[in-house]
């Protein structure tokens, strides 16, 4: 995944200093910027389903998806 990654200009790769075979991954600008507007996409979804369901409901929501989160259901 980090080749295709790295192919499409999202990362980039540097050995570690001092590690035997270890790879430091950056975010290149077009990887920050990806990252930004994915960001920006959750944080509207999530304003839009808070005002959908209330805050309350929605913070209940997002507690179970977390819960679901360490399941054999995600894996």
């Amino acid at each position: 995944m980090l080749k295709t990654l790295e192919g499409m200009g999202y990362i980039t790769r540097s050995a570690a200093p001092d590690d035997g075979g270890g790879t430091i991954v950056h975010f290149s600008d077009r990887g920050r910027a990806a990252y930004r507007k994915m960001a920006d996409i959750l944080q509207d979804i999530e304003r839009e389903w808070a005002e959908e369901l209330g805050e309350k409901r929605f913070s209940e929501l997002k507690t179970l998806l977390g819960d679901l989160w360490d399941t054999p259901l995600v894996r």
